[in-house]
């Protein structure tokens, strides 16, 4: 796990700073300053006394990510990040634009990632071909909202200011159902009120159909999207593309989503 203060949740937070005999309403402001302040280091937050900031910058790192290159599609409308983990495993994150079309409002959606490589082995996925390396942990997942978001907040601050117009989608590098505890975690950060307060209807969960997982899901307490990624209309030719199809074929997928109290499914 890296040493990033965004590993931290609320609770957590809390620990640390009673154990520096800091008042309680530290935590706020710290979470604050994260999330909806989007600060890229500790100096930059106002609200906390430079000793605090000289403890918190000496004994925590701020941002687990560090930027790689960044590249621009040539109609504008899709940015790709790489980033640089603590182990130096490298990661994406895409945010793609996209304008007001009669049907929705214009919007933007942050794909983002939860595995370094993927064990599912699906053959038309680039990541999928790397094999399995890591989990992502629940300060690296979340930290690429945060840095893309910070980047739309200097571009179209408007827009970015209403929360509807923001999507994110677990759809980047990984099986997120394969990394459920910190996906999960990770959801209920992006959607605290008194953080990045990105709606759960903005959220869509990716799989290509760990069926355990999905059931657990809909167990959750957190209205998210589930989307299903099919890829083939009959198990023969989808259990030669997407290889977990032969432990979970489409039936069996399918007869969950009509059963369960899932989730609503895009």
């Amino acid at each position: 796990m890296t040493n990033s203060i965004f590993e931290k949740n609320k609770k957590d937070l809390k620990e640390f700073l009673e154990k520096k005999g800091e008042k309680p309403y530290r935590v706020d402001q710290i979470w604050r300053s994260m999330y909806v302040d989007l600060y890229e280091n500790f100096n930059d937050i106002s609200t906390i006394p430079d000793n605090l900031k000289k403890s918190l910058t000496s004994e925590l790192d701020y941002s687990p990510l560090s930027l790689v290159v960044k590249k621009k599609s040539k109609d504008l409308s899709t940015d790709k990040f790489l980033w640089k983990l603590h182990d130096n495993r490298l990661v994406e994150t895409v945010l793609m634009r996209y304008d007001e079309d009669g049907h929705r409002r214009k919007r933007r959606t942050v794909c983002i990632s939860s595995q370094v490589g993927c064990a599912l082995d699906c053959k038309f996925c680039a990541t999928g071909q790397q094999g399995f390396t890591r989990q992502l942990t629940v300060g690296e997942i979340v930290s690429q909202v945060v840095e893309v978001k910070r980047e739309l907040l200097k571009e179209e601050p408007n827009l970015i200011k209403d929360q509807n117009n923001l999507n994110i989608v677990f759809m980047g590098m990984g099986e997120p159902l394969a990394n459920y505890e910190r996906v999960i975690d990770s959801i209920k950060i992006l959607n605290d009120q008194k953080g990045l307060n990105i709606g759960a209807r903005n959220i869509t969960v990716s799989t290509v159909g760990l069926l355990p997982k999905i059931i657990e899901l809909s167990k959750e307490k957190i209205q998210v999207n589930l989307a299903v990624s099919i890829h083939a209309p009959d198990n023969k030719t989808r259990s030669e593309t997407v290889p977990i199809n032969k432990k979970y074929p489409l039936e069996a997928v399918s007869y969950t989503h009509l059963t369960l109290p899932t989730k609503r499914i895009v």
